[in-house]
């Protein structure tokens, strides 16, 4: 699977990822991403237009240039974890009028386009930079993860 590194402004600055284009994502497993400095990462590589149309019908939820990842949130310190339950949480954490960039965590959403279950984390940069991260169904197995 194509991968590529990025660097990433604002909070993330100077950290460098493993991305895997939209294109990549496998409707019926897992699609995995490891970060460069051991990082959790949920940010979309690609402008998320097209993920929200074809995959989460979501649009109406996210600000403009919306990025995101499916079903992984993890603080820096901390082990990536699956995100249940039924709320969402939306937490801005950086602006950097410097660099004119505003970014957003925390935000989990349970998809009705997806099955029950399949989550979503969200961030929002106004430079529309980022990478997908995880994608999974819930009744997915840990042996079907692909890792890049």
């Amino acid at each position: 699977m194509p991968t590529k590194l990025i660097e990433i402004r604002g909070e993330y600055s100077g950290r460098q990822y493993y991305v895997m284009p939209q294109k990549d994502l496998i409707r019926n497993g897992w699609v995995a991403c490891k970060t460069y400095n051991l990082e959790p990462a949920v940010i979309l590589e690609e402008r998320s237009d097209l993920l929200i149309y074809n995959y989460l019908t979501l649009t109406q939820w996210f600000p403009t240039n919306s990025f995101l990842s499916i079903g992984l949130y993890a603080k820096p310190d901390e082990e990536p974890q699956w995100m249940d339950g039924s709320s969402y949480n939306y937490t801005k954490v950086v602006n950097d009028p410097l660099n004119n960039t505003t970014s957003y965590y925390g935000m989990f959403i349970n998809a009705p386009s997806l099955p029950a279950g399949s989550w979503m984390a969200v961030a929002e940069n106004t430079e529309g930079l980022g990478h997908l991260c995880q994608y999974r169904y819930p009744e997915e197995k840990d042996e079907k993860i692909l890792s890049l």
